[in-house]
This record gives structure tokens, C-alpha cells and sequence, in this order.
């Protein structure tokens, strides 16, 4: 029951949403790379670190829309895209996030998603990569964003549960 009432309200919902591409197709500047993260859990579950949104628009390359879409009908067997992609290298809000991606929306609703995320303002630097991972737990989950060639973290984001 409540899967059929999914597949007809989760469609609905993406089309309401507002959705942006990482790179716009008119873009010409420089870019940088984003590269999100994912850890298996089982054949069916992974913990993903990704860009959720740019300037409150929700992304629509990110890996976790990917993924979700590539594993759509195929049971409980979640086929990973965490392939790295360009931004474009202008300042925006960035918002960051740790989650569960299952590929069946019903163990989305019955198993504990441990979600964390946040937002950071900054201007990517052309030619960098940008690697966002973090970890997911009941006691504490986190998320950050670093620069690959020096190692530094831009920003993290904690939630710990009590």
C-alpha cells in the first residue's frame, strides 16, 4: 500500500521541485570538480556524501538522484554513480549532505536515515577538486567538504543524537 502510494506522491514531488544542473548550459568560465562519496552497506543500501543543493535549488546530478534513478525497478539492488563533475567557479551557498540512499523507497521509510547537512558559502577555485565525505552513525553523524590538493576542510557539519 504505502509503496504504491510512493511510486504515485515521489514523482510528484521531484517534478515540483526546483532543479539545477552543477554546471548551467550557458556557462563559459572556469569550472572546478566536485567529487561525492559513497560507502556500500549491503546490495540494497549505501552511505552517500554529496552536494544536495546550490543556492537552495536542489541538484539533479548529484550522485545520490543518480543512483536512486539508476537502481529505479530493480529491487533491492542499489548501483552506485559517485563519477566527479564540474561547478562552475563563482561564489554560491553550497549545501553539503551525509545520507542513506536505498534502492527501495520502503526501507527509506522503516529504517533510520541518520541524515546530516549544511550550508557554506565559497568560491570553488578553478582547476581544484573538491571531495565531499563524511560519516554516518546513531551516535553522531557528519559531513565535509575539503580541498583534495591541500587537504583542507572547508567546512563540516556535525549532528549528534542523544
Amino acid at each position: 500500500m504505502y509503496k504504491k502510494l510512493l511510486l504515485i506522491v515521489f514523482p510528484l514531488f521531484l517534478a515540483s521541485c526546483a532543479s539545477v544542473p552543477a554546471v548551467s548550459p550557458d556557462y563559459t568560465g572556469p569550472v572546478a570538480t566536485i567529487q561525492e562519496t559513497a560507502v556500500r552497506v549491503d546490495s540494497g543500501k549505501a552511505k552517500m556524501f554529496f552536494l544536495g543543493k546550490i543556492d537552495g535549488k536542489y541538484m539533479r546530478d548529484n550522485s545520490a538522484s543518480k543512483s536512486f534513478g539508476a537502481s529505479y525497478g530493480k529491487g533491492n539492488n542499489l548501483t552506485i554513480i559517485d563519477l566527479p563533475y564540474s561547478i562552475a567557479t563563482e561564489e554560491h551557498i553550497y549545501t553539503i549532505v551525509g545520507s542513506h540512499v536505498w534502492a527501495m523507497d520502503g526501507r527509506g521509510i522503516i529504517e533510520a536515515d541518520l541524515r546530516v547537512e549544511g550550508d557554506i558559502k565559497f568560491k570553488p577555485e578553478a582547476g581544484r577538486i573538491y571531495e565531499i565525505n563524511g560519516s554516518l552513525s546513531k551516535k553522531e553523524s557528519s559531513v565535509w567538504i575539503k580541498d583534495t590538493s591541500t587537504g583542507e576542510i572547508i567546512a563540516e557539519f556535525k549532528k549528534v543524537d542523544p
